[in-house]
């Protein structure tokens, strides 16, 4: 009769310690702390004296001590062995119980391991995503962000947690300047590519103290597989300001250049007629009397003729500049 009530007493606790299992499994989302938290419980209800969960250990075998317990990995090749420990070797009771908790283990390691693998994974995307100089965000298919990376946070001046939700380029710019606007929209290699000016000054006017700042935004669109095929958008913005200045800089030297070798030709090309010109009037002047009314005539377009020719060593002038 005693050892029947011994048996219903076991019993019970074998329900509750696999009842313990299974809410540890179904809340734990890393290994690590996986094997913590059923280490507690077992080192409880075995008397271990160490549990460790494995990766890849086919070495070693069970022995009066040392029990495995072996879960294979549907998602790869990999194999996961449980190890428990007691030095003072284990019972037929206790070799019976953890053949019966094998099956429970094999539902829960699996499904804490794949989510410990996504989010080692994410943390990983993660640094990679906040490392990069140049200000990203993820948003939906209308710009509405889903996350943005640090610089792009440090730009802002916003935490993670206010710019969700937010629409990507009022967060951006408005955090520095007082407007902007999308001057030039374009594609090229499957980026949209945004032309966005932004002004600082308050009564939204560019002058030499307040000029423009320049950005180029760059666009993405890609889908990800979940069971809506869901849009997302990743945005890269990129100060070109300094940019545009050199472009106008080269602009402004090219029209010069090529303003300078169009004034030059003229000049040339003028030069040897008004010569001539004068060589002309002096000689017609010569062969008409003094007092000769034509020769007030002759005086005036002979200044005429000396007026081109100042013009024309100004273009010279210049185009030597």
């Amino acid at each position: 009769m005693t050892t029947n009530i011994e048996d219903k007493t076991i019993s019970a606790a074998f329900l509750l310690l696999k009842k313990e299992i299974f809410l540890i499994g179904f809340k734990e989302s890393n290994l690590k702390r996986l094997e913590v938290c059923l280490g507690k419980i077992f080192f409880k209800y075995f008397l271990l004296d160490n549990f460790s969960i494995l990766l890849n250990d086919n070495k070693s075998a069970n022995t009066s001590s040392t029990y495995y317990i072996n879960i294979n990995l549907d998602s790869s090749k990999q194999k996961i062995r449980l190890k428990f420990l007691k030095l003072k070797t284990f019972s037929e009771q206790n070799i019976y119980e953890l053949k019966k908790i094998k099956k429970i283990l094999s539902v829960i390691i699996p499904k804490v391991f794949i989510k410990s693998q996504k989010k080692e994974l994410f943390n990983q995307w993660r640094l990679i995503f906040d490392s990069i100089s140049t200000p990203l965000c993820l948003t939906d298919k209308f710009a509405k962000i889903y996350t943005a990376n640090q610089k792009y946070l440090k730009h802002s001046g916003q935490t993670q947690d206010l710019i969700i939700g937010a629409y990507a380029f009022d967060t951006f710019f408005k955090a520095e300047f007082l407007s902007y606007k999308i001057i030039n929209k374009s594609a090229k290699n499957n980026f949209n590519i945004f032309e966005v000016e932004c002004i600082k000054n308050h009564e939204n006017k560019i002058s030499k103290t307040n000029p423009s700042s320049y950005y180029e935004v760059l666009n993405q669109n890609f889908k990800i597989s979940t069971h809506e095929q869901e849009d997302i958008s990743l945005y890269f913005f990129r100060d070109i300001s300094q940019q545009k200045k050199i472009e106008k800089e080269l602009l402004t030297e090219s029209q010069k250049v090529e303003l300078g070798l169009i004034s030059s030709s003229i000049a040339h090309e003028l030069n040897n007629p008004v010569g001539s010109m004068l060589i002309y009037i002096d000689l017609v002047k010569n062969q008409i009397e003094a007092g000769s009314p034509l020769q007030k005539d002759l005086t005036e377009i002979k200044t005429a003729i000396l007026k081109c020719s100042e013009i024309i060593k100004n273009l010279l002038s210049f185009a030597k500049k």
